[in-house]
């Protein structure tokens, strides 16, 4: 049972045939050079816990479905090209108020 995705079992673009297990708890592509938009669809992994896609070219906005993964901790999308608004509720409720390197989603912190 694969309980971690990261770096070692990667591809070049998140998609469904990338990541599509429903227990999965650990998701890092840290420094992967991924590029395109986080997707939506990783709001259906319910059992998430640590999300980490720093250091990679993504784009557009974090989505708001990441609010719905009601075990998530740790989310890490610092050095990338994102932009929009900081989802609020979930993981994000308790934001710590940081300087994203590199990645220019804002929020009123």
């Amino acid at each position: 049972m694969l309980k971690k995705f990261d770096n070692a079992t990667s591809c070049r673009h998140i998609s469904k045939s990338c990541v599509f297990v429903d227990d999965l708890i650990s998701l890092d592509f840290y420094n992967n050079n991924l590029t395109g938009k986080i997707p939506t669809s990783l709001g259906k992994l319910k059992s998430l816990v640590f999300l980490r896609l720093n250091d990679n070219q993504l784009t557009g906005p974090i989505p708001r479905e990441l609010t719905k993964i009601p075990s998530l901790k740790v989310v890490d999308v610092s050095s990338n090209d994102l932009c929009g608004t900081i989802p609020t509720g979930g993981p994000f409720e308790h934001l710590q108020a940081t300087t994203p390197t590199a990645t220019k989603a804002t929020d009123n912190i």
